[in-house]
């Protein structure tokens, strides 16, 4: 019986915990990157704003120039923020379902219940004691 949970632990461990850390990874890089990116951008804008600024001074009153490029900027800015919230909002595809690992984890179960259920029908109390205090173990480090 004991084996039987281990091969179900190790099955589940493998399954669950890789793709969950294949996502957090890509999701730290994706994180990383785009810090970077807005730093570089923040700079690039900063030199373009003040030479947009200075050439319309130029052709136009102070407040107006003033007025164009912040408009300018609000444009620029509303574009990145989109163009990133589509970048994070993308949802990586799910990997293809293995039958293989479907069929060990029925044939597990199966195994598994036909033990149980004799168990439980020689000593229904006993189980339902055992299944309770699992439940409140699984609660306290679960949650």
């Amino acid at each position: 019986m004991g084996s039987i949970a281990n091969i179900i632990q190790q099955v589940l461990l493998n399954g669950v915990l890789s793709n969950r850390s294949q996502t957090i990874q890509r999701s730290k890089l994706g994180i990383c990157l785009m810090a970077v990116a807005g730093f570089l951008l923040l700079v690039a804008l900063f030199y373009m704003v003040l030479a947009y600024y200075g050439w319309l001074l130029l052709h136009f009153v102070q407040p107006v120039a003033a007025l164009v490029t912040a408009g300018t900027v609000l444009v620029i800015g509303s574009i990145v923020a989109f163009s990133a919230y589509l970048v994070l909002k993308r949802i990586p595809p799910e990997p293809a379902p293995n039958d293989e690992i479907r069929e060990l984890i029925s044939l597990i179960s199966a195994t598994a219940a036909d033990g149980l259920n004799e168990k439980v029908e020689e000593s229904p109390k006993t189980a339902l004691l055992i299944a309770g205090i699992a439940g409140l173990i699984a609660g306290k480090y679960l949650s």
